[in-house]
């Protein structure tokens, strides 16, 4: 009995020690409309650094950002289009983030 209660306050203690390291800017709320864009125009340019994305699409104006449902859960969607692309089916990027701006996936379909 004494370990099972060794094991227990063990636990509690490791798991509210992790909760107090998550630091004051630490949020889990959903992000607005302009925060959203500078996360989707922040991945489009690592995507570019990281040589997935072509230099063209380095700094462009986002054409659009808006909250939609994927697969059940609502999104942000953020779409840039890139004319100087000569692939006509790759000139759309739709970039997809969680509420909270994490990324979910970029594609050109936008499906």
């Amino acid at each position: 009995m004494k370990s099972i209660k060794a094991i227990f306050v063990s636990l509690c203690l490791i798991f509210s020690a992790t909760s107090a390291f998550a630091g004051s800017g630490h949020a889990h709320g959903p992000i607005d409309q302009y925060a959203a864009q500078m996360k989707a125009e922040r991945t489009v340019s690592n995507m570019v650094k990281r040589k997935v994305l072509d230099n063209s699409w380095q700094g462009l104006p986002m054409a659009s950002i808006e909250r939609t449902k994927r697969r059940g859960d609502l999104i942000w969607l953020a779409r840039f289009d890139n004319e100087q692309v000569a692939d006509r089916s790759k000139r759309k990027l739709f970039v997809y983030l969680t509420l909270t701006g994490g990324f979910i996936t970029a594609n050109y379909t936008g499906e």
